[in-house]
């Protein structure tokens, strides 16, 4: 049995602010950690290249783990949480650094009310 947690902590990025990702899909599972640049906005989150990656195979995203380097839980940023909108029965599991803390939410509960083209 594998923990995905831990597959997500071994993913984590060498920058500041250290993020791993664990998405399983109907098919398999992907690990990414962000991919870091001293500008920010040139920055891609954990959880957004692994999603990228499950889309881009044409892979059903399940359940994304994402762990930081924190002692405290850190959710995904606004971008993030619209983006998995797609999914709206994803579950996101957040962890802290340790493990000790953790908490399970859907996508649809971390952006009650996203952004849709038809609401415009």
């Amino acid at each position: 049995m594998y923990d995905p947690a831990v597959i997500a902590r071994n993913t984590l990025s060498n920058h500041s602010f250290r993020v791993g990702a664990y998405l399983e899909t109907n098919s398999y599972g992907i690990s990414h950690g962000n991919v870091a640049h001293d500008n920010s906005r040139l920055t891609m989150c954990a959880e957004m290249l692994a999603l990228m990656v499950a889309k881009g195979a044409s892979l059903e995203p399940k359940h994304l783990h994402l762990v930081t380097d924190s002692e405290d839980l850190v959710f995904p940023c606004g971008i993030c949480r619209q983006y998995m909108t797609e999914w709206p029965k994803l579950k996101v599991t957040v962890y802290n650094s340790d493990g000790s803390k953790k908490v399970t939410k859907t996508s649809n509960q971390l952006l009650p009310n996203p952004f849709k083209r038809g609401r415009v």
